[in-house]
């Protein structure tokens, strides 16, 4: 599974659920304010780059 977040981006709550129900998962940094992070990526599945989809 992939999650896409960074921090202050609000993912926390994800990744702790993921965590505790012992799923497996792969954080891809993306964040509108980081230009370096995979937002164009994250662009490609989500559009509107929020959360929920």
């Amino acid at each position: 599974m992939q999650l896409f977040g960074a921090q202050g981006a609000g993912s926390a709550a994800i990744e702790v659920a993921l965590n505790q129900a012992g799923v497996a998962y792969r954080l891809i940094e993306a964040a509108t304010w980081e230009p370096d992070s995979e937002l164009a990526r994250l662009r490609r599945q989500n559009p509107c780059s929020r959360s929920p989809p």
